[in-house]
C-alpha cells in the first residue's frame, strides 16, 4: 500500500468514526420546534436519559445547538429524536499556515495583484456615505495591539470593558473587540505567545488591514477598516465557528434592520481554516450558515486545504460548500502559479490569492513582522479586496448595498471571478481559471454598477436565499422581488433531467419545496414567472 493509500485510509477511518459515535455533535432542529421538544424527543431514542446530555445554545436565529454527552453517541441515534433536522459531529478545526519562510523585505503580492494601482481608485475603510466598513477575522488569537493593527479594531460602543455585565443584551458580557470564547471578555491574545496562536491570527489580520499610510509596518489591503474579532482556544471546533459566525452575523443584522445606527456593516468573514478531506454532505449545519449570512450581505473567504488535493474528488471543509456566499481560495506563489500543496477543484475552489512568503505582522512584539506562507496566507487578501469593492467611490454602489444586501454580495464575488488573471495552471483548477487582480476587479465593479444607473430588483425575479444548504428533506426559498403570483419550480439533475415539478397556485415572497427521497448530489433549482427565471444551485444529502 502507497503511503498516500495509507494516509486516505486513515482519514477515511477517522471520519467514519467521527459520523457513528462520538459524544460532541452539532445539532438543528426543526423550524417551529422548542428546547422543550428536544427534551421530550430523546424518549424516542436510544438514550434511556438525557440527563448526561449538556447542550449549548450556538446559532439563536436558526435553531442550532452544541450537545455533549457522557457516552459515545451515532448519528442515526440523534435523527430520531423527532425534533432535529441535522446531526453533524463537532470536530476540532485546523489553521492552514504553513512554516514561515525567511523573512522577506517587501511586499511582493502588492505588485502581483495592482493593489497599488487599485488604491488610486479607493484604500477602502468607509463607503462613499461614510459607512464604516468591517470585516470579520475568527482565529485562534491576535495581538490586537500591534503598532499596526491597533487601531484597526473594531469596537462594541453598546459594550463597557471590564464591569462583567452584558451592557448591549447580546448574551455576551465584556465584548468589547468582538467575540472571545476562550475568555468571554476583551482580551484576544493566547496564553503563550510562542506556541504560534496569536502569530497566525496576527498575520492574517495584518493582510487584511493592517494599518497603512503610517510610515509604520506593512500596508494592508484595506487601509482604514475595522476588524471584528472572533477568537476560540487551540482546541476549538465547529461548534465555536459556528458561534461567531452567529455573532457576526447578529452585528450586521442589527445595522440592517436599524437604518445603520447599531451593529456593524459587517461585508466579508475571513477563517482561514477548516477540515481537510471533509464532505459537504455531511455538514448541513456548517454550510448551512454560509447562506444565511450571504442573506444579510456577508460574504465568507475560506481557505482551502494545504494539500495537493482535488476538493471536487476527495473532500474539503468548507471550500465543498454550495453557497454562493463562499469565496473558496487557492495559494499561488510569485510567478502566479498554484502552489503545489495547495487544493484545487473546478467546481468548488474560485480562484487563486498570493500566499507563499507573503510579508505581514506577527505576534513576537508589539513591533514585528514576519513572512507568512499557506492558503491562509493567500485568504485574507481576497477578504481585503472584498472590503475594497465595497468601498468604491461612488453614491449609486453605496446606496445598493445597504438597500439591496444581496444582491451586492451577489455582484461583488462576480467582479472578483470576472477579473482574475487567467494563467494556464489555475486553469481547470479553479472556478475562474486565474489569480485575483485587485484594480481589475475595481474596474469590472465600476462597470456593473457606477457606470450605469443600478436598477432594483422589483421588476427582475431573484433569489435571495436558498436554505438549507445542504438539503434533505425540504427547500426553503425566499424571492428577492415584489412579483406575487403563479410560479414554475423545477428541480434537474447533473444530467439535465426533470426531477421534480411544482406549480404552486400563489407565492409571495418565501415557499417552502417538499423534496421526494433522492439521491446526494448536485442538484439545479430553476424557478420561473412566465416573464423571468432564476436559476441556484444546491446540494441534496441523504
Amino acid at each position: 500500500m502507497t503511503s498516500k493509500s495509507s494516509l486516505l485510509l486513515i482519514i477515511l477511518v477517522l471520519s467514519c468514526s467521527a459520523l457513528q459515535g462520538q459524544k460532541d455533535w452539532i445539532i438543528q432542529l426543526k423550524g417551529d420546534a422548542s428546547l422543550a421538544d428536544l427534551q421530550a424527543g430523546w424518549s424516542k431514542t436510544a438514550l434511556r436519559s438525557n440527563r448526561d446530555l449538556t447542550t449549548q445554545p450556538i446559532g439563536r436565529h436558526f435553531n442550532i445547538y452544541a450537545i455533549q454527552s457522557v457516552t459515545q453517541l451515532s448519528k442515526e441515534t440523534l435523527l430520531r429524536n423527532p425534533a432535529i433536522l441535522y446531526a453533524e459531529p463537532n470536530l476540532p478545526l485546523e489553521t492552514r499556515s504553513t512554516p514561515n519562510d525567511p523573512l522577506i523585505s517587501q511586499q511582493w503580492h502588492l505588485d502581483n495583484i495592482q493593489a497599488i494601482k487599485a488604491w488610486d481608485q479607493t484604500t477602502g475603510g468607509v463607503t462613499f456615505n461614510k459607512d464604516t466598513l468591517v470585516l470579520g477575522i475568527i482565529d485562534f488569537g491576535l495581538f490586537t495591539n500591534h503598532e499596526d493593527l491597533k487601531n484597526r479594531i473594531w469596537i462594541n460602543k453598546g459594550e463597557i470593558a471590564g464591569n462583567g455585565i452584558d451592557d448591549d443584551g447580546n448574551g455576551y458580557k465584556d465584548d468589547v473587540y468582538g467575540l472571545s470564547l476562550k475568555y468571554l471578555n476583551e482580551r484576544h491574545t493566547a496564553d503563550n505567545a510562542a506556541d504560534g496562536l496569536n502569530n497566525h491570527g496576527t498575520s492574517v489580520a495584518g493582510l487584511m488591514c493592517g494599518e497603512s499610510n503610517n510610515r509604520t509596518g506593512i500596508a494592508g489591503m484595506m487601509w482604514n477598516s475595522k476588524l471584528m474579532v472572533g477568537t476560540f482556544s487551540a482546541n476549538g471546533n465547529i461548534g465555536d465557528l459556528i458561534q461567531i459566525f452567529n455573532y457576526m452575523l447578529d452585528q450586521r443584522i442589527l445595522y440592517n434592520t436599524s437604518g445603520g445606527k447599531k451593529g456593524a456593516l459587517v461585508v466579508a468573514i475571513n477563517y482561514s481554516g477548516g477540515i481537510s478531506f471533509a464532505k459537504a454532505a455531511d455538514y448541513p449545519i456548517w454550510c448551512g450558515m454560509y447562506d444565511q449570512m450571504g442573506a444579510a450581505g456577508i460574504l465568507n473567504c475560506g481557505a482551502t486545504t494545504n494539500k495537493y488535493v482535488d476538493v471536487d474528488e476527495e473532500g474539503d471543509m468548507p471550500s465543498t460548500c454550495p453557497s454562493e456566499f463562499l469565496i473558496a481560495v487557492t495559494n499561488t506563489g510569485r510567478d502566479n502559479k498554484r502552489i503545489y500543496n495547495a487544493g484545487f477543484g473546478l467546481q468548488h475552489i474560485d480562484l487563486g490569492s498570493p500566499g507563499e512568503g507573503v510579508y505581514s505582522t506577527n505576534s513576537e512584539t508589539t513591533k514585528s513582522y514576519s513572512s507568512f506562507s499557506g492558503t491562509s496566507a493567500a485568504t485574507p487578501i481576497v477578504a481585503g479586496v472584498v472590503g475594497l469593492l465595497y468601498s468604491y467611490p461612488c453614491k449609486e454602489w453605496a446606496d445598493y448595498t445597504v438597500s439591496h444586501p444581496v444582491e451586492a454580495a451577489r455582484i461583488v464575488k462576480k467582479s472578483l471571478l470576472a477579473s482574475v488573471d487567467k494563467n494556464a495552471d489555475l486553469t481547470g483548477k479553479t472556478v475562474s481559471g486565474g489569480r485575483i487582480n485587485a484594480a481589475r476587479a475595481l474596474d469590472t465593479l465600476k462597470k456593473y454598477v457606477c457606470n450605469r444607473v443600478i436598477t432594483g430588483t422589483t421588476d427582475q425575479l431573484s433569489v435571495k436565499a436558498v436554505y438549507p444548504n445542504p438539503a434533505k428533506d425540504f427547500l426553503n426559498f425566499e424571492l428577492d422581488s415584489n412579483y406575487a403570483g403563479d410560479y414554475t419550480i423545477e428541480l434537474y439533475d447533473v444530467l439535465g433531467r426533470v426531477i421534480l415539478q411544482k406549480r404552486p397556485t400563489y407565492i409571495n415572497h418565501s415557499y417552502q419545496l417538499s423534496l421526494p427521497p433522492l439521491h446526494s448530489g448536485m442538484y439545479l433549482l430553476r424557478l420561473s414567472n412566465g416573464a423571468n427565471e432564476a436559476v441556484k444551485k444546491v446540494f441534496i444529502g441523504s
